[in-house]
């Protein structure tokens, strides 16, 4: 969760099952220096980020850095496996979480390509096919709240 919003769950977290938080900073992936300074300006000059005190967080560098070297285990992955969860931004009420399956992604995928294909050589592209915040991706299957 980006810390910029940290004050948010604080104040619902204790309705909620989460155990582990992973906070992150918006220059974490920078370089060193970059990092620091993006960082630094970012809550201390421009105060974007509210005061917040969340016990059990960890950040996303010190995870990552818990990961690094570890082996993964080879998951089986069907189409109708959920992918990730999507939020819409509420325009029409509550904002919902859209459970995209796998089956959503192969599609979009599947729709790029044949947008596209007539201009490209097949294996020798690269698609970047981006998800719009706060905007459902594909054809979601279920909503939740």
């Amino acid at each position: 969760m980006l810390e910029n919003f940290a004050h948010t769950l604080e104040e619902v977290l204790a309705r909620t099952p989460v155990k582990t938080i992973i906070t992150t900073q918006i220059g974490d992936m920078f370089p060193a220096f970059k990092r620091m300074l993006t960082n630094l300006v970012v809550k201390h000059v421009k105060k974007m980020v509210p005061e917040w005190h969340l016990a059990q967080t960890i950040t996303f560098n010190d995870a990552l850095a818990a990961g690094h070297g570890q082996k993964l285990d080879d998951v089986p992955v069907r189409l109708d496996d959920i992918a990730f969860l999507q939020y819409t931004g509420g325009t029409t009420g509550v904002a919902k979480g859209a459970m995209l399956t796998q089956a959503n992604m192969v599609a979009n995928v599947q729709q790029v390509a044949t947008w596209i294909a007539r201009d490209l050589l097949d294996g020798k592209e690269v698609a970047i096919i981006p998800l719009p915040l706060y905007h459902i991706y594909a054809t979601p299957r279920t909503w939740c709240s």
